[in-house]
């Protein structure tokens, strides 16, 4: 399928509308429901830690970069890594290598018990549901499952609205061609984001 002189696939159509699905789905949610509707990155509960993962995708070039964040429930940063990867699955399959990222990050860290938070529904909920992805991101999937065997993961899906450090790190992962780690705090270039999402 071409728009816009851009080659793009369908799976890339199906996730783009997935994801503005979740979106609008959420945002009604919200006017439906007198509640507050949480803005800001949620702390995980006392003596667990939160790793948060995003990638940022531009379909007119080959390359994509994964972002990640482990943080505690003080909301200090243990470890924050981004890197840049090849987009030739497209932004479905990048979303979903997002994950593996996430848990090289954990595994590099030696966690062995996190939540691990994304904002893109539809892989959230294949892994929740520990089913076999027949979609291009399905190797994915599946190699994510079987590394959760060993680790004790709850996958949760969040609004995009509550992961822009991790989309912040995501996007120095597509601009910039090495995998970085950083113990203990984020690039300077994401520092706001951080200091901004702990005094909320």
């Amino acid at each position: 399928m071409v728009y816009n002189d851009l080659n793009v696939s369908i799976s890339d159509v199906f996730f783009k509308a997935s994801m503005l699905n979740s979106d609008f789905s959420t945002s009604n949610a919200s006017v439906a429901a007198p509640r507050q509707t949480i803005q800001h990155w949620l702390h995980p509960p006392s003596g667990r830690l939160k790793v948060n993962v995003d990638a940022a995708w531009d379909p007119s070039i080959p390359r994509a970069g994964v972002g990640a964040v482990i943080r505690d429930s003080q909301g200090r940063i243990i470890a924050s890594s981004y890197k840049n990867i090849l987009s030739t699955g497209g932004s479905i399959f990048v979303e979903a290598t997002t994950f593996l990222f996430g848990i090289e990050l954990v595994i590099t860290m030696q966690v062995q018990d996190f939540i691990l938070e994304e904002d893109a529904l539809i892989i959230v909920s294949d892994l929740k549901a520990k089913k076999i992805a027949l979609a291009p991101y399905g190797k994915c999937v599946d190699s994510a499952i079987h590394l959760f065997q060993d680790l004790v993961c709850e996958v949760v899906h969040t609004p995009r609205i509550n992961n822009k450090l991790a989309d912040s790190l995501a996007h120095l992962g597509m601009n910039f061609g090495a995998s970085v780690l950083f113990v203990g705090h984020v690039p300077n270039a994401c520092s706001h984001i951080a200091i901004f999402e702990l005094s909320v």
